[in-house]
């Protein structure tokens, strides 16, 4: 473990710079490398010696799955599957995070204000998304919303904190994708994600 955290810290910082110079070809090989070593950080926190952790490095691998997936700037089918491969993601974490506990008193505040940001989130996006995503899209935000509300329930501080860096990240891709492409995304969007599935890999340790 001490190992991999350095070096999963250079991936990324190198993937960020490769985004902010829009150097693709070192994008293509950062990102993959960077999705692995999440799901290594996973493996040496103990992930195949419980069934919170085969279900945490299961999510972890479909969300490299669609880091791989949306590589593809300018594919539609690619983009559809990246964000499925998310999706299950998302639904494996949830039903990982309600099954370790789940408090009403926790989860309902976070219900309120994650469905009103979702909402919000999905107005603005609207007038920006083709038409034949927006069933898609607003479906991930669906499930987002339900992994973060989870998150919460579980009452868990450090999967609540990685659950939130992980939504406001999609956020930042949402509108780097629809509304607004532009490389300084990159300064919020991989930091606070690739940050995100390490935590999550983290709390292996602690569950």
């Amino acid at each position: 473990m001490e190992l991999f955290v350095p070096v999963y810290t250079l991936i990324v910082t190198g993937l960020v710079l490769a985004e902010l110079r829009e150097a693709r070809k070192w994008q293509c090989v950062l990102k993959p490398l960077a999705a692995l070593g999440f799901c290594l950080l996973a493996v040496a926190a103990g992930a195949f010696s419980s069934v919170y952790g085969h279900l945490i490095f299961l999510a972890l691998f479909f969300c490299a799955v669609g880091d791989i997936a949306l590589l593809s700037r300018g594919s539609k089918k690619l983009f559809q599957l990246g964000m499925a491969a998310f999706a299950i993601g998302h639904l494996i974490y949830a039903y990982v995070f309600f099954r370790i506990g789940f408090n009403p008193a926790w989860a309902f505040p976070a219900l309120i204000v994650m469905g009103g940001t979702g909402v919000m989130m999905l107005n603005y996006l609207r007038p920006h998304m083709p038409g034949n995503m927006r069933v898609s899209v607003s479906a991930y935000i669906v499930i987002i919303t339900a992994m973060v509300v989870t998150a919460f329930g579980s009452k868990s501080p450090l999967i609540i904190m990685a659950a939130l860096m992980f939504a406001i990240s999609d956020m930042f891709v949402a509108r780097d994708r629809f509304v607004s492409k532009n490389p300084r995304h990159a300064i919020a969007i991989s930091p606070l994600y690739f940050g995100a599935q390490a935590l999550f890999a983290f709390s292996i340790l602690t569950l």
